[in-house]
């Protein structure tokens, strides 16, 4: 039930959002990097078993020892609980890492530009979402300025004696008959 919880923390926490984008939208580049390591770790685990079985003190005693061994290898993990021994075992542990580095730079950049353009669109959004509440506080303080104003227009109204208004007649004349501003 506490484990519920934090799918439900997912809803309001844009990061989590974002992850969970991020694995909809790459899966299949994830399946392609777990597949590829699955399949390294099944050769380079299988391979290296065969090549350091015979030798004394190794941790190569089975197939499953030797896939632990590829997945730490494959991963750049690395615990180093056993090593090979034999220059055949250290050149396909050699090969293991490589093709670790390969698998790992393969589909991460494409995963991290799934997570960038979501990341980018959530704060466009944002940004949109904060520049209508600045309108709208923005409208706001204009209606009160403007009630503010017309009150104080009209109190100055009320309280100044009614100013003569000039008649048309005062008024100077242009050329044409219209009046004059």
């Amino acid at each position: 039930a506490r484990i519920m919880r934090i799918f439900k923390l997912a809803r309001r926490s844009v990061g989590l959002q974002s992850m969970a984008y991020t694995v909809k939208n790459s899966w299949k580049d994830l399946g392609l990097l777990f597949s590829l390591v699955v399949m390294g770790m099944l050769v380079f685990g299988s391979l290296e078993y065969y090549v350091e079985y015979e030798e004394e003190d190794t941790g190569f005693t089975s197939i499953p020892q030797g896939m632990w061994w590829a997945v730490q290898t494959l991963t750049s993990l690395g615990y180093g609980d056993f090593t090979p021994t034999t220059v055949l075992g250290k050149l396909v542990g050699s090969a293991c890492a490589v093709s670790g580095v390969l698998v790992m730079a393969l589909p991460i950049p494409i995963v991290v530009d799934n997570f960038a353009d979501y990341y980018k669109e959530q704060k466009k959004i944002e940004a949109k979402e904060l520049k209508k509440e600045a309108q709208a506080k923005e409208a706001t303080v204009d209606v009160a300025v403007a009630k503010i104003a017309n009150l104080g227009l009209v109190k100055t109204l009320c309280s100044q004696p009614r100013a003569k208004l000039a008649e048309p007649e005062d008024l100077p004349r242009a050329q044409n008959g219209m009046y004059r501003k």
